[in-house]
C-alpha cells in the first residue's frame, strides 16, 4: 500500500461533517478509502475487518463519545493514529484527550487544519513503530545477552574500572563457592575471592589492555571456598564505551584431572612389564609399549601399520585364529597362550587378553592386546613339578629299599651260614654262591636306588674334581673304547668342593657310559672343569641353585642327542630308551641322586643329532683344604669278646644278627623294640659293651633310644644299622660326628668287621 493510499475510519453522526473530513483528507491523501461508522457495534466491527491505518473521530455522538472509541482503539489497534476532530472543544477537553492517548485534535472551525494534522500523526506513527521497533530489538539482545550470561558454562563476571564486580552468573559462584550478594559490589582484589582469582596482577594492570587487542588469555590454578584446588582458563576483554571489563573462566578442573589421569594411564602403559599392542579396526598396529619392543625385538617403527600376524610361530594353526575372531566379534575378550616367535627367530609363550574398544555407538573401534612372556614361568613350574615328581620317587624308592635291604640281609647272612657247612666239593655250594651272586646284583641296585632317593650314606671330604677326573682315566679310555676320543679340559685353578670322593668317581661313570651308548659309530666325549659364579638372574631360571659361587664339570658328547621327551625323564629310575636287557634305568638316576645329596644341581641340554652336555654343579668350600692320599689300613680277622645287646624289630635279622655275634663269640641279649631294651638294659647286672640298634623302628627311633641307654649305660657304645640313614643320624645323608653305622645289607664278616672296629674305638 503506498503512502496516499490509506484506509480511514471516520467515527461521525453527521453525514455533512463526515464529508467535510473526507474532502480535507483527500487533499493530501487523495487515494484513501473512507469508512464511517457512529455506533459502537459498527466502531469494532471495523476494528475487526477494516484494520484502518487512521481514525478520525467526533468528540461527541448520540450512541457514544470519542472518549470511549479512544480507548477500545488503544486496546485494539494501539499503533493506529487516532485524532479527535470536534466542534466544541475547549482547553480542558483538549488536555483530557491528549491525556487519554489521542494523537491530536482538531476544531471544526479549522477544518483546513486536518490534512496536515493526519500527515503529522502518520509520520508519528512511522517514528513510534522504528522506536518500538528498537526497543523491542534492545529488550530482545537484552534478554539474549541474559540467557547466554546466566545460562553459560563459564564463569562470567563484569568488573567495572575500579575493580569492583557489578554482575556474575551462577557458574561463576559455582566455581569459586561464594553465592552470589557475596560477590557482587565487592572488589575483584578482594581477599574473599579464592587464591588467585582475588590476587592476579594481570586485573591490576588493566588499563595497559588495550580495548581494541584480542583478549588477554591464560590459565591458572585457584583454591575453591571449600579448599579444593581447582584450575581454570581466563580470558579478560574491555567493553570499549565503560571501560569495564568481562571476565570469562572455563572451569578446567575435570579436564586436568583428566589428562592427569590419561598422563597416569599412559606411563603406566609405558612402563608396563606386560608388553601392551593397540590396533585399529582392521588388526592394523597403532601402538606397542616398550615392553613389547625388549620382549619381541622389534622396534615400535617396524611395527606401527602392520598387523600382528608377522609374530606367528606357525604353532598354531588358522582353526586356533579363527576362535580368537569369534570370540571378538561376539564383543568379549579373548584370554590365551600363544606360542609366537621373536625378531631374532626364538620362540617364545605369551600368555594374551585381547579386548575390542568400542565407541558409544558399539562399533568397534580397536583392540587391546595385553600378553606376558610366561616362558620362564613355564620352566621354572616345569622344574618345579619335575622336583616334586623326583621327590616322590624317591620317598617310595627309599621306603622300598628300605625293606629290600632287611630281606638281602637275611638272605646273604643265612645262604652264607649254608656254604660255611658245605664241603668243598659239595654241588650245592655253586647253586648257593649263584644265590649270593643274584642278592649282590640285588644289592648293587637297591644302592642305586637309594642313591637315586638321596637315602645313601654319603663320606664327604674337602675334595678337587681334577682329582677325581684324573684318577679314573685310565678306566674310562677302556669303557669309552678306541673309536671314542677322550678330551680333558680341567681348570688350573679349580675350586675344592664337599663330597664323597667315591661317589663322584661313580658319576663321572656313569656319565662316561651313557655318552659311550650314545655314540655306537664313535665320536669325542669332553670332560671339562671351571669355577663358576651364579648370579640372580642365572638363579631365577634355575629353582634349584642360588646365587653363590660353584665348582661346575661338564660332559659333552657328540653322540644322537635327546629329544624333548626324554630330556624330560633322563633321571628317573628305571626310564631308559634301550633295549630290554641293555640297561637298568639307573645310571642317569643315580647320578641325579648323588649330585642332589652332595647339595648340588645337575643341568642337561641336547639336541637330536648335536649331542649331549651334561653340567654338574657343586658349592665351593674356599676354607677347605684338600688332605693326602692315604693307603688302606691291612685287612685282619677280628675275634669277639664282650656284651652286645642287639634291637631290631625284624624277628629275622634279629636272629641273623644274634647267630653271627654268638659265632663270632660274644654275648648277645636282644630285643624286639625299643621298651624291651630298656627293661633288658635295667634287668641286665652285667657289663653291656655295645647296642647294635636298628634306626627305624616303630614307637622309637634308634637315635631316642641309644639317648635313653646311655642314660642307663654312660660307657656304652653304638652301632646303627639301617637300610639308609634316617634323618635322626644324619643329615642330607652324611653322618652326624662320632656316629658308628653299618648299611644293610651286610654280610656276617661284615657284621663282626664293623662290631670289633667300634669297640675297639677310644
Amino acid at each position: 500500500m503506498t503512502s496516499d493510499s490509506m484506509r480511514v475510519l471516520l467515527v461521525e453522526d453527521l453525514p455533512t461533517d463526515a464529508e467535510l473530513n473526507e474532502r480535507e483528507v483527500k487533499r493530501v491523501l487523495p487515494q484513501s478509502e473512507f469508512l464511517r461508522v457512529e455506533t459502537l457495534a459498527e466502531f469494532l466491527g471495523a476494528l475487526e475487518s477494516f484494520r484502518p491505518d487512521i481514525i478520525l473521530s467526533d468528540y461527541k455522538m448520540p450512541h457514544f463519545d470519542g472518549i470511549a472509541a479512544l480507548k477500545l482503539a488503544l486496546q485494539g489497534v494501539p499503533d493506529t493514529p487516532f485524532i479527535i476532530v470536534t466542534g466544541s472543544m475547549n482547553e480542558d477537553t483538549a488536555v483530557e484527550c491528549m491525556k487519554a492517548g489521542a494523537w491530536d485534535y482538531v476544531i471544526k472551525e479549522h477544518v483546513k487544519r486536518l490534512g496536515r494534522a493526519v500527515l503529522g500523526a502518520l509520520s508519528e506513527r512511522d517514528i513510534r513503530r522504528e522506536r518500538r521497533k528498537a526497543e523491542d530489538a534492545l529488550r530482545t539482545s537484552e534478554e539474549h545477552f541474559r540467557a547466554i550470561f546466566e545460562n553459560n558454562s563459564a564463569a562470567i563476571a563484569i568488573v567495572s574500572p575500579d575493580t569492583t564486580i557489578s554482575m556474575v552468573n551462577d557458574a561463576f559462584c559455582t566455581l569459586c563457592g561464594y553465592p552470589r550478594h557475596e560477590v557482587i559490589g565487592t572488589s575483584w582484589k578482594q581477599s574473599t575471592l579464592p587464591g588467585e582469582l582475588g590476587r592476579m596482577s594481570e586485573f591490576n594492570q588493566r588499563r595497559l589492555i588495550n580495548p581494541n587487542d584480542a583478549p588477554q588469555n591464560y590459565e591458572f590454578k585457584f583454591r575453591h571456598r571449600n579448599g579444593e584446588v581447582r584450575y581454570g582458563h581466563i580470558s579478560v576483554s574491555v567493553i570499549p564505551s565503560s571501560g569495564e571489563q568481562v571476565v570469562s573462566i572455563v572451569d578446567l578442573t575435570a579436564r586436568r584431572r583428566a589428562e592427569a589421569e590419561s598422563e597416569r594411564l599412559a606411563m603406566a602403559v609405558k612402563q608396563a612389564a606386560e608388553m601392551i599392542v593397540i590396533t585399529d579396526a582392521d588388526a592394523s598396529i597403532q601402538y606397542v609399549n616398550p615392553a613389547f619392543e625388549t620382549g619381541t625385538g622389534y622396534t615400535r617403527a617396524e611395527v606401527l601399520g602392520k598387523n600382528p600376524r608377522f609374530l606367528k610361530s606357525g604353532s598354531q594353526d588358522s582353526s586356533f585364529y579363527r576362535g580368537i575372531f569369534e570370540v571378538l566379534n561376539r564383543g568379549e575378550t579373548w584370554h590365551g597362550r600363544f606360542v609366537n616367535k621373536k625378531k631374532n627367530g626364538a620362540l617364545y609363550t605369551e600368555e594374551c587378553s585381547i579386548s575390542p574398544l568400542r565407541e558409544a555407538s558399539g562399533v568397534v573401534t580397536s583392540y587391546v592386546a595385553v600378553k606376558r612372556d610366561i616362558s620362564r614361568d613355564l620352566e621354572l613350574q616345569a622344574q618345579y613339578l619335575q622336583a616334586q615328581k623326583m621327590e616322590a620317587i624317591g620317598r617310595l624308592s627309599g621306603g622300598i629299599a628300605h625293606d629290600f635291604n632287611n630281606i638281602l640281609t637275611v638272605i646273604l647272612s643265612y645262604v652264607g651260614f649254608a656254604i660255611d657247612r658245605l664241603d668243598e666239593k659239595d654241588f650245592l655250594r655253586g647253586d648257593l654262591l649263584e644265590v649270593v651272586k643274584a642278592a649282590r646284583r640285588a644289592e648293587r641296585l637297591t644302592r642305586q636306588i637309594l642313591a637315586f632317593s638321596r637315602k645313601q650314606l654319603l663320606q664327604p671330604e674337602p675334595l678337587n674334581l681334577n682329582r677325581s677326573v684324573t684318577s679314573i682315566e685310565s678306566m674310562l679310555r677302556r669303557i669309552l673304547g678306541e673309536d671314542i676320543q677322550l678330551v680333558q679340559a680341567l681348570s688350573s685353578d679349580l675350586g675344592i668342593v664337599l663330597a664323597d670322593p667315591g661317589q663322584m668317581e661313580q658319576v663321572l661313570m656313569n656319565l662316561a657310559v651313557n655318552a659311550r651308548d650314545a655314540m655306537p659309530e664313535g665320536g669325542k666325549l669332553t670332560i671339562a672343569t671351571s669355577n663358576v659364579e651364579i648370579d640372580e638372574a642365572f638363579a631365577t631360571w634355575n629353582v634349584a641353585l642360588g646365587p653363590g659361587h660353584y665348582v661346575q664339570v661338564s660332559v659333552t658328547d657328540t653322540g644322537c642327542g635327546m629329544d624333548a621327551h626324554t630330556q624330560a625323564n633322563i633321571f628317573e629310575p628305571f626310564f631308559t630308551t634301550k633295549e630290554d636287557g641293555k640297561g637298568t634305568g639307573l645310571g642317569l638316576s643315580t647320578v641325579f641322586g648323588i649330585i642332589k645329596q652332595s647339595g648340588g644341581d645337575i643341568w642337561v641340554y641336547s639336541e637330536l643329532d648335536q649331542g649331549t652336555t651334561f653340567k654338574i654343579f657343586l658349592p665351593r668350600e674356599f676354607d677347605a683344604t684338600v688332605a693326602p692320599s692315604a693307603f688302606p689300613p691291612p685287612s685282619r680277622r677280628f675275634i669277639g669278646a664282650g656284651t652286645i645287646l642287639v634291637i631290631e624289630d625284624d624277628e629275622a635279622l634279629l636272629m641273623m644278627a644274634k647267630r653271627i655275634l654268638d659265632a663270632a663269640g660274644y654275648t648277645v641279649l636282644v630285643a624286639n623294640n625299643g621298651g624291651e631294651a630298656q627293661t633288658l638294659s635295667n634287668q641286665y647286672a652285667g657289663e653291656i659293651h655295645l647296642a647294635l640298634i636298628d634306626v627305624v623302628m616303630p614307637q622309637v627311633n634308634g637315635a631316642a633310644l641309644s639317648l635313653e641307654l646311655l642314660k642307663m649305660r654312660p660307657d656304652l657304645k653304638t652301632l646303627f644299622m639301617s637300610g639308609y640313614p634316617d634323618d635322626a643320624i644324619a643329615h642330607r645323608g652324611v653322618l652326624k660326628p662320632g656316629t658308628h653305622f653299618i648299611g644293610k645289607p651286610f654280610t656276617a664278616s661284615d657284621l663282626v668287621r664293623k662290631v670289633r672296629l667300634v669297640l675297639d674305638t677310644g
